[in-house]
């Protein structure tokens, strides 16, 4: 009888079920695809950002400037014009086309010492200035202009004419007297004693009596 009781138990409890163990997924990493994720591809464009072209900017034409002096371009000559005013006169160079012409300038010269004597101031200058575009170191000329100026009180630029005459001609001792005329006008009687002794001393009589006359003086 009990053991009928005790079959009956174990026969009417109820049979276990068995433990499950839940399957859990194993999870896979996908794998960074730079050309599939978007998130990736914005970051990768902005860590590296494409390269603009660089553009050389255009060069700008070079512009021109073209000085003019009213209409066409006038040619300065390269000479001046020599002056006997009391600034300082200068006498011009010939021009670069125009060779130096020692002869034609003496001539020049010459009608111009010529025009001188018959009063015509003016007609002596213009002469004067060509003889000495002629040839800068026209003695002839230049002692030319030292007279004029002379003649006019201009003893600044007269003795600067003579002393350029000197220059070109130095053994000229009339050039030599006209320049000690000039510093002693000058007050400047120990240069004139200078240019009258050599003066003297290249055979000008009017020199040495100038010399005689200025003995003693200071």
């Amino acid at each position: 009888m009990a053991i009928a009781g005790v079959y009956l138990l174990f026969a009417s409890s109820p049979e276990p079920e068995p433990a499950t163990t839940p399957l859990v997924a194993a999870e896979t990493s996908p794998k960074a695809d730079s050309g599939d994720d978007p998130a990736a591809k914005d970051a990768k464009d902005a860590k590296d950002p494409e390269p603009k072209d660089a553009k050389d900017p255009e060069p700008k034409d070079a512009e021109t400037t073209s000085t003019s002096t009213g209409g066409d371009s006038a040619q300065a000559s390269a000479s001046e014009a020599t002056t006997t005013g009391d600034d300082d006169a200068t006498t011009g160079a010939p021009d670069a086309e125009q060779k130096v012409d020692p002869a034609a300038a003496k001539e020049l010269a010459k009608r111009g010492e010529k025009t001188l004597k018959g009063g015509n101031r003016a007609g002596a200058k213009r002469l004067f200035d060509e003889a000495l575009e002629r040839d800068p170191n026209c003695a002839e000329a230049l002692i030319g202009l030292s007279d004029l100026a002379f003649d006019q009180g201009k003893y600044s630029s007269a003795q600067r004419f003579a002393n350029k005459a000197v220059n070109a001609a130095p053994r000229n001792g009339d050039y030599r007297l006209r320049l000690g005329d000039a510093y002693f006008k000058l007050g400047k009687i120990d240069s004139a004693k200078a240019q009258y002794k050599r003066a003297a001393q290249l055979g000008n009589a009017t020199a040495t009596r100038r010399l005689a006359g200025l003995q003693g003086k200071k």
